[in-house]
């Protein structure tokens, strides 16, 4: 392999490690702080984030735990399962996510 592409491939596993990092304290922070005022939007953000927390670590360890060979081994459902998963996933964690920022600015906007 050339330098630049391991280096590129390191520079992956950082930012995704960093990225994984930002969603838990996301999720852990949206929890603590839904836990203190009961409100539904930040529970609905801590959700959120959790799910994409979810796909994002299910995109970095798939290849490693789900070869082309295993991939192959599951099925028809089997790959397409492995293939639309995460995109629903993000999907979902960042619906959840925006609406729960909707909610929480509505509960805000009433508290005033």
């Amino acid at each position: 392999m050339t330098p630049s592409f391991d280096w590129l491939a390191v520079q992956e596993t950082v930012f995704g490690l960093a990225g994984i990092a930002g969603l838990m304290i996301l999720a852990l922070a949206a929890a603590r702080m839904s836990r203190e005022t009961r409100g539904w939007g930040l529970r609905l953000i801590a959700v959120g984030a959790a799910v994409l927390l979810l796909a994002r670590v299910h995109h970095m360890i798939s290849p490693v735990l789900l070869p082309p060979e295993v991939i192959g081994a599951l099925g028809r459902t089997g790959v397409t399962l492995c293939l639309t998963l995460p995109p629903v996933m993000l999907t979902v964690g960042l619906l959840a996510v925006v609406w729960g920022l909707w909610g929480h600015g509505r509960a805000l906007a009433r508290a005033r």
